[in-house]
């Protein structure tokens, strides 16, 4: 049985439907990529799940469970969503920030301690943790939003743009290294991405999401083909397998 199931999503954003017949099913150490346009429901389906926009329709389950049956504290200690912003005139640093993301796990004083440790070596954020957050370039404040997310080791993660604005080198390394956690920590990862080419080399399952309903999920290979991406953003896209380089994705319109 998939360890998160999603059937039938529907959503509103007051008399606004944003999502409608949205499904997609997941298990443990996978990462699945969510895809789509802009305007079509991407943050806002992570959100319902997040359990920050009420579905209006539909059955979401993790673990068995449907996600409104957990308390409030039992969810938070379940899922991690990367929803830290930048706040005019907000002064933390980063090391309280990630303390404070560890509060919803009540966790001992010297525990709270080794995991900011921990998380702080993995995405190689040991220099920043005592700068104000206010001080960080673009880059460097979404892998401390990352680690806000990772730090919880959550059984779902759900990451909105995890590599937007970082340069090529350090998007390969948060997307291998959210591959490699995924896996060691054994978390149903959805990760919003817009390069097709990222999903396919790092993601087991994909979504495709239009005008807020699905257009295909499954297997990353059998969703994001020629036919389904060209469908789904509208555009014309080829996908060629050059040897020693992998899949080249090329798109006209």
């Amino acid at each position: 049985m998939p360890d998160l199931v999603v059937e039938n999503l529907r959503a509103r954003l007051g008399r606004v439907e944003i999502l409608r017949n949205v499904s997609l099913e997941a298990w443990r150490s996978e990462l699945v990529a969510i895809m789509g346009p802009n305007g079509a429901g991407k943050t806002t389906f992570l959100r319902v799940l997040a359990r920050i926009v009420r579905k209006s329709g539909g059955r979401v389950e993790l673990l068995g469970k449907d996600i409104y049956e957990y308390s409030r504290r039992e969810y938070a200690k379940l899922v991690a969503y990367s929803s830290l912003e930048r706040t005019p005139g907000f002064r933390m640093r980063v090391r309280e920030v990630l303390e404070t993301s560890l509060y919803p796990l009540a966790l001992p004083r010297n525990e709270v301690l080794k995991r900011i440790e921990w998380v702080a070596k993995v995405l190689d954020i040991e220099h920043l943790l005592d700068r104000d957050l206010a001080t960080l370039s673009s880059g460097e404040f979404q892998r401390v939003s990352l680690a806000t997310c990772i730090a919880r080791k959550p059984t779902l993660l759900l990451l909105d743009e995890p590599v937007a604005h970082l340069d090529p080198k350090h998007q390969l390394e948060v997307l291998h290294l959210v591959r490699d956690l995924s896996k060691e920590l054994k978390i149903v990862t959805l990760m919003v991405l817009h390069d097709p080419k990222q999903a396919l080399d790092f993601c087991d399952r994909a979504m495709l999401l239009r005008n807020g309903a699905t257009i295909a999920h499954g297997e990353v290979s059998k969703v994001l083909t020629e036919e389904l991406l060209s469908k789904t953003f509208d555009v014309k896209v080829r996908i060629v397998e050059v040897p020693n380089l992998g899949r080249l994705i090329h798109v006209s319109i």
